[in-house]
């Protein structure tokens, strides 16, 4: 990514999470409180001087009852939407080489968002946190191999094997090979 694409995608999440915060109505300590993570780091991120680690935006968009794509996509109430390639939202996490690029439109009343993610060698995730809503998650990979922890839970996943688990416990990936991987998550936040 380059350093005007890090630089609007900062952007995107600064202003998006202080939108969510301020719609529902939440100080900075009561999201600090509600996410765990600190009042410096949510202030500094919602004014764009810092784009967090993937483990603390986990943290801050379930506390908003957000997804990475919900925070990163705009919404659309077309029946056909097309996202070109240089369009499609990337979030990426450079400490840990984990890479997530958001594939879908946020449609309201929908809760899938199909999500391609990368992971450097011997990189990962670091730890999400258990979703507050049912959400329902199914990867299928498409190169390389990936440690998946779901609770104390490690499965080692490599090129065209699939998974589905229930998010409602922390999880992660983690890339153990010398090569990249690639995979594809499709998250399912069950709509009522």
């Amino acid at each position: 990514m380059n350093s005007r694409s890090e630089e609007s995608t900062r952007q995107t999440i600064s202003f998006q999470l202080k939108q969510q915060r301020k719609a529902l109505n939440l100080s900075l300590q009561a999201l600090s409180e509600l996410s765990g993570v600190s009042v410096s780091m949510i202030s500094r991120t919602e004014r764009g001087e810092v784009t967090p680690s993937t483990t603390v935006l986990s943290r801050l968009v379930n506390a908003l009852g957000l997804s990475f794509a919900g925070l990163m996509g705009s919404q659309s109430s077309e029946d056909i939407v097309v996202i070109r390639s240089g369009e499609q939202p990337v979030l990426e996490d450079k400490q840990n080489r984990f890479t997530r690029t958001c594939l879908s439109p946020i449609l309201p009343g929908r809760g899938i968002d199909v999500v391609k993610v990368n992971l450097g060698a011997y990189s990962g995730s670091g730890e999400l946190v258990a979703h507050n809503l049912p959400v329902e998650e199914y990867i299928y990979v498409l190169a390389g191999s990936v440690e998946v922890t779901v609770g104390e839970t490690i499965n080692l996943l490599h090129t065209g094997d699939s998974m589905y688990y229930a998010a409602k416990v922390r999880h992660g990936f983690y890339n153990p090979a010398d090569t990249d991987c690639e995979f594809l998550l499709v998250i399912d936040g069950k709509q009522g």
